[in-house]
């Protein structure tokens, strides 16, 4: 019996989970569990879409964190997002687009089509407190209005939250 480590991600395709081996598992909701990537994770730091028709994930096959889409059916090959480093992927509610930070902590959106391409190269929506050398995926959420709520501690204080509005 495999131990999980985090389950990172749960939809109607099934749990993203990171497994012992350096593996980021899908399990269905029927069958066993199938290997989604292999290699060196940031924290797995994966997610479902919404609809439970793709996988986003952070992985370092560059040397750099950079994130990846992948088809939640585990058709075909991963695709990189990203190419100057990313981590924290998180899904649009409303739209089929991929929120992100960079390595100096800035937010950024990535739209892709239907089929999982990139329709425009990743937009910088604002920069954020968050610096890249966490390794949760908690530092911020979008929320279906259009803003962000985002984890700010200041050194050994609390956390505090903040809502970000996305620049018009």
């Amino acid at each position: 019996q495999e131990r999980s480590h985090a389950v990172e991600s749960a939809s109607a395709a099934g749990v993203l989970y990171c497994g012992d081996q350096q593996q980021l598992k899908l399990i269905p909701p029927t069958g066993p569990a199938a290997v989604v990537a292999s290699g060196s994770f940031r924290s797995c730091q994966a997610t479902l879409s919404p609809d439970g028709k793709w996988i986003v994930y952070t992985g370092n096959q560059t040397g750099r964190f950079e994130l990846y889409l992948r088809r939640a059916d585990l058709m075909g090959r991963a695709r990189q997002l990203t190419t100057d480093g990313a981590f924290q992927p998180h899904w649009s509610q409303t739209s089929p687009e991929v929120f992100f930070l960079d390595l100096r902590g800035r937010l950024h959106t990535r739209a892709l089509n239907r089929e999982g391409v990139p329709e425009v190269r990743p937009r910088l929506l604002f920069e954020t407190p968050v610096k890249s050398g966490r390794s949760t995926r908690n530092d911020y959420e979008p929320g279906l209005d259009g803003r962000f709520l985002v984890r700010i501690a200041a050194g050994g204080e609390s956390a505090r939250l903040r809502v970000l509005q996305l620049p018009s």
